[in-house]
């Protein structure tokens, strides 16, 4: 991973008050993509970056994750994380199809991967209707 900054690092622990976004744990805490980095669609930006211990990164691994599992990120951070997934979208459904195997050494899971990112694209589509 990159090396991150004190005060980027901190902003990204505030999302969630110095929480792993998983399991609330304040142990062991670490910085995580929420788009996988193996994807290469995404940098370090700081709406990709979320707070995890070791532990839920672990069990993560190189897979995408729900955003029910996402239980100590506020509705407003996970709203955010949804705007970024939003602008990636078209690049990353192709990209998993084509290299999710490959890319991750045969770890990941496209027909999984494929099932969240279509609940990532149902919860975009049920906020934008929900606002007009």
């Amino acid at each position: 991973m990159s090396v991150l900054s004190k005060s980027k690092r901190d902003k990204i622990y505030s999302k969630t008050s110095y929480r792993c976004s998983c399991c609330g744990s304040y142990q062991k805490l670490t910085v995580d993509h929420f788009i996988p980095k193996w994807t290469r669609i995404v940098g370090y930006d700081i709406d990709n970056l979320i707070p995890m211990c070791e532990d839920c990164q672990e069990k993560k691994g190189c897979n995408f994750i729900a955003l029910n599992e996402l239980r100590f990120l506020s509705q407003i951070q996970k709203h955010k994380l949804m705007q970024y997934y939003q602008t990636k979208a078209k690049y990353l459904k192709k990209y998993v199809s084509q290299f999710g195997e490959f890319r991750t050494d045969g770890l990941l899971d496209v027909d999984r991967a494929k099932m969240i990112l279509r609940s990532y694209d149902v919860y975009v589509e049920y906020n934008i209707t929900e606002r007009k």
